[in-house]
């Protein structure tokens, strides 16, 4: 049961994300860039609140989000600690579950997560945070989205590549083939 609650979790979330658009402020921030919450320019930090943006943001910044295994490698550890959270939280799974997330925009997604605490810590604690979270998430499944298709070649009729995936993080998923496979396999025991 703990494998299906796994899979299905990360399931669920690519499900929430392929949906994902909405609108933004004019001066909301469009990189994976960290930002000032004090206002100081010098002073900047990734764990800050909710980042509006567009569907053509969000897709500008899937198109330039670059993978590299240091994200990778955080975005395992939130995985792990969220699955403990929500372990040890049921309830926090019911209560997600029953907002409307498969319809939320990008920024409300974050803004899901950036709302409660625990999660909120258990990316931090990851070394990561619900923005970059998403980002990775959206990126590597577009990713290996677009690489079956290519594996696949004229048998991936059906195959829906996302239009913003980021050529180079095709070739990030081939060349890493090996270690993200050995990543999905632990996430399964």
């Amino acid at each position: 049961m703990k494998n299906f609650t796994r899979l299905s979790a990360l399931v669920l979330l690519v499900a929430i994300l392929s949906g994902c658009g909405g609108e933004a402020p004019a001066d909301a921030p469009a990189t994976d860039d960290p930002v000032s919450v004090s206002g100081d320019p010098a002073s900047t930090t990734t764990d800050t609140p909710a980042f509006p943006e567009t569907s053509e943001a969000l897709e500008a910044n899937l198109t330039t989000y670059r993978l590299d295994m240091d994200k990778l490698e955080r975005w395992e550890r939130a995985v792990e600690h969220l699955q403990q959270l929500s372990d040890a939280h049921p309830e926090l799974e019911d209560t997600w579950r029953n907002r409307d997330a498969d319809s939320a925009s990008f920024d409300e997604l974050i803004a899901l997560i950036e709302d409660e605490p625990l999660a909120r810590q258990a990316l931090d604690d990851a070394g990561t945070s619900p923005r970059e979270y998403v980002l990775t998430t959206l990126a590597l499944v577009h990713a290996m989205t677009a690489r079956a298709a290519e594996d696949l070649g004229e048998f991936a009729q059906g195959i829906v590549v996302p239009e913003e995936v980021n050529p180079e993080n095709v070739t990030f998923v081939r060349e890493h083939d090996t270690e993200i496979q050995r990543l999905f396999a632990g996430m399964e025991e």
